[in-house]
This record gives structure tokens, C-alpha cells and sequence, in this order.
């Protein structure tokens, strides 16, 4: 099983690189998150860059 958490966090990764900050929140609605688990975006972020 995957936690979708981890594509969330590459992706918000992206947004902000591309786009900026300000995007990111606008993302996290439009997918349907009522609430964000900002310490497992953070963490799969990390994850990621051992990849």
C-alpha cells in the first residue's frame, strides 16, 4: 500500500519550486484536502531526497 502523502509532498515540492509558496495551499484544496498533515508532506519531502 502507498500513502498518498508522498506523492502530495514531491508535488508541493514542485508547485513551490515552479510556481512559489502561494500555490501550494490553492493545490491542497483543489485535490479535496480539508486538512492538511503538514508534518507528513514535510517528512515524505525529506524521504524523497534520498532518492
Amino acid at each position: 500500500m502507498a500513502d498518498r502523502y508522498r506523492d502530495l509532498g514531491i508535488a508541493a515540492r514542485s508547485i513551490t519550486h515552479n510556481l512559489g509558496e502561494g500555490y501550494v495551499p490553492y493545490f491542497f484544496e483543489v485535490y479535496g484536502l480539508k486538512r492538511v498533515d503538514r508534518r507528513k508532506v514535510e517528512f515524505f519531502q525529506l524521504m524523497d531526497e534520498f532518492f
